[in-house]
Parts: C-alpha cells; sequence; structure tokens
C-alpha cells in the first residue's frame, strides 16, 4: 500500500491547538493576548490586519508599548500627551473596559480590555468605522425627517390660521369626491355639525347633513348631487349662484383641480343680493311714478347738468 492511499484512509490527526488557532485567526474580530509584563503572548491575523502590522512587529514578546506607538503613529487621537498615554496604559493594572478610538484617517476601532488571572490581558479590537458611518447617516436622515416633520407642521398651522381666517367657506374633494380640508368658516354657513365633517366625508354625506341643517336649495337631494356632480366633472371652472331654502345666497366658485378634485370657495352674498333687488324695485317704481306724472301732466323735477 503507498503512502498517499495510506494517508487517505488513515488521515494524520489534526492537533486541537491548531485547530484552535485557525479559529481564532478567522475572527472577525481582532484579538491580542498580553502577560503581566505587558509583552504580546498571541494575536491573530485580523488584529494584524486593522492596524497594518506584519508577523515580526507582533511576535511574542513585542511590549504592548510599542503597539500602542504604533497607533499613534497611524494617526490615533488622544487628548494627553503621547508618552503620558502609553504609560497610563501600560503603567497601570488591567481592568475590564471598553473605549473607542478614532484616527485622523476617520476610522473608529472599539477595543474591549478582559484581566486574565495571571495579571496579563485579553483585547478583542473591531473597526466600526463602517458602521458609525451608516449610524450618522441615519442620525442626520432622522435629523433632517424631524426638521421637515417641524417644517411641514409649521406650514399647516400657518395654512390652517389663514384658511380659517377667510371671510368665504373654503373646500377641497378629491377625484372620489371625498372631502380633503374644509375650512371654519364652510361649516359655519351651512350649519354643519363640526364634528362629523373632516377629512375623507363624503360629498353625498355633507349634502344629507345639509338638508337636515335646512341650509339646502330649493331642489331634492338627488337633483342637487346630479347638479353638483356635473360641475365637480367639468374641467371648466364656474361659478355659480344658489339660494338656500333658509333665505340666504351664496355664490359658489368652482375650480377643477388636475387630479379630478376640485376646490370650491362659498361667499354669502345674502345683504349684496337684497340691496341689489331693492335697487332694483326702487328703479323699477321710480320709472312707473315718473311715466304716470308725465301722463296726467303734473309737474316732474327734473336737474340739468348746469344745476
Amino acid at each position: 500500500m503507498t503512502d498517499s492511499i495510506k494517508r487517505a484512509i488513515d488521515p494524520v490527526p489534526v492537533h486541537p491547538a491548531w485547530l484552535l488557532e485557525q479559529a481564532i485567526n478567522n475572527l472577525s474580530l481582532g484579538l491580542i493576548i498580553f502577560d503581566s509584563k505587558r509583552e504580546v503572548v498571541f494575536c491573530n491575523q485580523r488584529y494584524m490586519e486593522i492596524y497594518g502590522l506584519s508577523s515580526e512587529q507582533v511576535k511574542p514578546g513585542t511590549p504592548i508599548s510599542q503597539l500602542i506607538q504604533h497607533r499613534l503613529n497611524l494617526g490615533l487621537k488622544v487628548h494627553s500627551n503621547p508618552d503620558e498615554y502609553i504609560q497610563e496604559r501600560v503603567g497601570n493594572p488591567v481592568v475590564h473596559a471598553t473605549a473607542v478610538q478614532q484616527f485622523t484617517d476617520g476610522r473608529i476601532i472599539t477595543y474591549t480590555v478582559h484581566p486574565m488571572p495571571d495579571g496579563g490581558g485579553m483585547a478583542t479590537h473591531e473597526d466600526i468605522t463602517g458602521r458609525e458611518e451608516i449610524s450618522a447617516r441615519l442620525k442626520a436622515q432622522y435629523g433632517l425627517g424631524k426638521e421637515q416633520e417641524e417644517n411641514l407642521r409649521i406650514r399647516n398651522l400657518q395654512f390652517d390660521t389663514a384658511i380659517n381666517n377667510m371671510s368665504q367657506g373654503l373646500c377641497f374633494f378629491d377625484s372620489a369626491h371625498r372631502l380633503i380640508v374644509c375650512n371654519d368658516r364652510y361649516v359655519e354657513m351651512y350649519d354643519l355639525p363640526r364634528d362629523r365633517v373632516g377629512p375623507g366625508t363624503s360629498l353625498a354625506e355633507i349634502v344629507d347633513m345639509r338638508f337636515e341643517a335646512g341650509s339646502f336649495p330649493a331642489m331634492s337631494r338627488e337633483e342637487y348631487l346630479h347638479w353638483r356632480t356635473k360641475v365637480a366633472v367639468s374641467a371648466e371652472p364656474t361659478d355659480s349662484i344658489v339660494e338656500l331654502g333658509n333665505g340666504r345666497t351664496f355664490k359658489i366658485r368652482h375650480r377643477p383641480m388636475p387630479d379630478g378634485g376640485w376646490v370650491a370657495t362659498h361667499e354669502d352674498i345674502t345683504e349684496q343680493r337684497q340691496s341689489e333687488v331693492k335697487i332694483e324695485y326702487m328703479a323699477h317704481h321710480d320709472s312707473l311714478t315718473r311715466q304716470a306724472l308725465e301722463g296726467s301732466g303734473g309737474p316732474v323735477a327734473r336737474v340739468s347738468p348746469r344745476d
């Protein structure tokens, strides 16, 4: 039996220590173990990749202070003097701690130190630059969203204030004949119950409420809906004067929207119409009086331009 066949049939057992080393070298975290003298015992491949170190630079026995100096050379940002920083890191007892390192090239690396029974320690290092960038973008987007939300709230408040201080009633309906928004004046003009009128209320429902309130023209519900639907589907602006059963007269200006909905203003012109009727009445009767006087030969006062 050849040696190759023999090895295939009876492979050499793999040492557990080698398997453990392979597993550690495939971790996504950088790992370093140091003894009580603050010298390297072991570090994995990922640790060397994170800090751009060679095997020679992290061989067993290498002082941890040299690795810290290497990170400072890479641009690690520290608040104290570099020498003081190194001394603080290697001169104090090892305690469990987590810290975030920021480098001048923008990288962010977090590390966690775990004390070992012999006075040494183990530390894991993770490059979280990408994660922090995503987090920063999400925070920025959240902040922008909140800002836009606040701007929208202010605009809505301004819009509400503006339309609710109009002397005319105002209403927006969508293409499905459902209310988008209306102002307080619109509700008041038709004596509508405020708690039943809001976004989504159908035109048919509003018509029913107007019937109940008596703020309806001299026509049936069906006739009014038919007329209003004809106006709504028209692509042309329409002005209408509607006399209600309660004696009020409204002028309705209908303006179609590109999406099939419409906006309409409702103006109470009752007093204006009454004044017009009165003027027409007086003018008509003055004319009849003049004709009667002229026909009877009675005196008729005339005013010349010179007067």
